[in-house]
């Protein structure tokens, strides 16, 4: 613990990857229709809507099917939510290629 406190070049390379790819990805997922949380965190929760095929529920087993990872957000009564934790750039435009494929076949 105390060396990763000591890292920070690692630190600095993680806030900075996390300040480029945050608004990034809100924006990616506004202008596929998925609201998003303001956040300062490394995650947003982005919601999804409540129509049958396109639920938060739905595309988390999409999701999960395609070997990423995202969080269900019912058990903090969210059910409409899904926990996007933010990532390498190639983690997130993989997400969002499932997101597209998953919305595409919705």
């Amino acid at each position: 613990a105390r060396a990763a406190l000591d890292d920070t070049e690692h630190f600095a390379r993680t806030r900075a990857l996390n300040d480029k790819m945050l608004p990034y990805l809100r924006k990616e997922l506004g202008r596929r229709g998925i609201e998003s949380t303001n956040s300062v965190g490394n995650f947003v929760l982005a919601r999804f809507p409540t129509e049958a095929k396109r639920t938060a529920a739905a595309a988390l087993g999409f999701i999960k099917s395609r070997g990423l990872i995202l969080r269900d957000m019912t058990p903090y009564a969210l059910p409409e939510h899904l926990r996007i934790t933010i990532g390498r750039e190639e983690d997130m435009q993989a997400l969002l290629t499932a997101l597209d494929q998953f919305l595409d076949q919705a």
